[in-house]
Parts: C-alpha cells; sequence; structure tokens
C-alpha cells in the first residue's frame, strides 16, 4: 500500500470520531443550529492560523474563484449533513454521503480525464453499494433513512467540490489549496453570522463545554482535511475519495463501542437485522477497498 492509501484510510478514521462529536453536540450539548456557523467559523480562524505559518501562494483568479467556490459547496453539504443528522442515527445518516464516490468517478471521468481498469470500477461500484446498505432501516418493511433525500444532495454537492478542489492542486501546493478552498467557507458563513450573530454570542458565552466539544473537532476535521488534500495530490481523486469512504466503517465501530460503553453519550441501533445489514455492508466495504487499493 502506497503512502497516498495510508493517508485516506487514516482521514476516514479521524472523520469518523468527527462525526461521534457531531451526534454528541447535537444531542446533547447545543441543539440548535448555531452548531453550524461555529463549527465553519472554527474551521476559517485555523485556515488564517495555516495562512499565517505556512503562507500562501498566487494564483491565477480564474482558479481562486474556482477553490472559493469549491469552500462555498464544501459548507453547503456540511449544511446539509446537520440537518440529516438531527433525523436519524449517525451511523445511517453519514453512508449515504458516500455515494459522492460515485459521483466523483462521473465527474473526474468527464471532466478531469480520469478513467480507470473495470476492476477498479468494480470496487467503487461495491464501495457504494455497501454504504448504502448502511442507510437502509428496517421495521415493518425495507425502507430508506428518512434523511436520504437530504443526504443524496450533500453528497453530490461534495462530489462537485472535490472534483473542483482536484483541478485547483493542479495549480498550486495542497497547503494553499486548503486555505483558499477554506476560506470559501466564508460565502457562505458571513451572511448566517450576520444573521445569526446574537445566538452564536449566546453560546460561546453561555455553553464552554459545547464550544470545547466544538473546538476540538473542528481541529480534528482540519487535521483531517489537511491530510485528505495531501493524499489528493499524490493520487487519483476517485481512488483517494473511495478508501476514505471507510469512514463509515470506522464510524460503526465507535458508535457501537461508545453506545455499549456510555449510552447516555450516543444511542445506536446495535442488534438484530439491523446490525446484520451493517455487517453486510462493512464487509462489502473491505472486498471494495482491497479492489480499489491492489
Amino acid at each position: 500500500m502506497v503512502l497516498w492509501e495510508t493517508i485516506a484510510i487514516v482521514v476516514a478514521a479521524i472523520w469518523a470520531l468527527t462525526n461521534i462529536l457531531d451526534k454528541y453536540a447535537l444531542t446533547k450539548l447545543v441543539r440548535s443550529a448555531s452548531l453550524n456557523e461555529l463549527s465553519l467559523f472554527i474551521q476559517v480562524i485555523l485556515a488564517f492560523i495555516v495562512l499565517g505559518i505556512h503562507g500562501i501562494a498566487q494564483i491565477p483568479s480564474t482558479i481562486l474563484l474556482i477553490a472559493l467556490l469549491a469552500g462555498a459547496l464544501e459548507a453547503v453539504s456540511i449544511f446539509l449533513y446537520y440537518d440529516a443528522a438531527k433525523l436519524d442515527e449517525i451511523s445511517s445518516v453519514l453512508p449515504v454521503w458516500y455515494l459522492d464516490t460515485a459521483f466523483i468517478a462521473i465527474i473526474a471521468g468527464a471532466v478531469l480525464g480520469e478513467v480507470f481498469t473495470p476492476s477498479t470500477y468494480l470496487g467503487i461500484g461495491l464501495m457504494v453499494i455497501g454504504v448504502f446498505l448502511l442507510g437502509i432501516k428496517i421495521k415493518h418493511r425495507l425502507r430508506l433513512s428518512k434523511a436520504m433525500s437530504i443526504m443524496i444532495l450533500a453528497s453530490l454537492t461534495a462530489a462537485i467540490s472535490v472534483v473542483m478542489l482536484k483541478y485547483v492542486l493542479g495549480f498550486t501546493d495542497y497547503l494553499s489549496a486548503f486555505i483558499y478552498v477554506t476560506l470559501g467557507y466564508g460565502i457562505v458563513l458571513l451572511p448566517l453570522l450576520v444573521k445569526n450573530r446574537a445566538r452564536v454570542v449566546n453560546m460561546l458565552t453561555t455553553n464552554r463545554k459545547g464550544t470545547v466539544v466544538l473546538v476540538t473537532k473542528e481541529g480534528m476535521t482540519a487535521f483531517g482535511n489537511l491530510l485528505y488534500v495531501l493524499a489528493a495530490v499524490s493520487g487519483p481523486i476517485a481512488l483517494v475519495n473511495a478508501l476514505s469512504s471507510l469512514q463509515p466503517l470506522f464510524l460503526l465501530i465507535f458508535a457501537v463501542i461508545v453506545s455499549a460503553m456510555y449510552p447516555a453519550l450516543l444511542k445506536e441501533e446495535i442488534k438484530g437485522t439491523h446490525i446484520a445489514i451493517k455487517l453486510c455492508a462493512i464487509a462489502l466495504i473491505l472486498i471494495a477497498t482491497y479492489i480499489i487499493a491492489a
């Protein structure tokens, strides 16, 4: 396994931990949309810190616009994810986001000219099926999660953002690309901060525990994002994204452990047919990962 593949898998584990913190914050600490604004605001602050340490490379104005737009689209996908996470189990909601693996393969092939072997496409297809199964719920009949439509839109938005990022990386180094894309959050964030400034300030001053959790989560997210961009520099974007799709596998493992040991912090359905479907999905994801990385 080459370095960029290892990095992409590490990114999946880091992001899975942040998903656990997301659900905890949404259901136990924050319980308001201020989480959305604060999460992205912390990301922008971290981008400025990286800017101060690393500096930033100059890029053509057209590429700058694409980078900022990529960041804005990523912010939209994050907002959609938060909305869906309030409606369902985090281990069922998140996997649907990874339908972007299929979207990215299609878009990257059409726009960037990335072409893979039939076995690679088979692996990507199995990955998509696996994460889709993780999003299935069973009661009286087989049905999809209530948050499915929101997450499909989130995954498409995220896919467009990732392909735009890959294009930007052809014109600058990965840290500069990270800074530009993260600053693009501001296109979506600033109007919301102005509109909801009283609510955000109130949370910062009265909910210290929630603020600490958010800062920790966003620090981990930013570190994962940096590693993701580093992997994207070295490997094909569709394959990097496919390996980072191991995030639902790590999330399920973490969710089961936390739910069993600390049920007051996180509640997941971890028995019966529900867990059997998730185990089948995990097997598909592992097989797909082997095919893609081979």
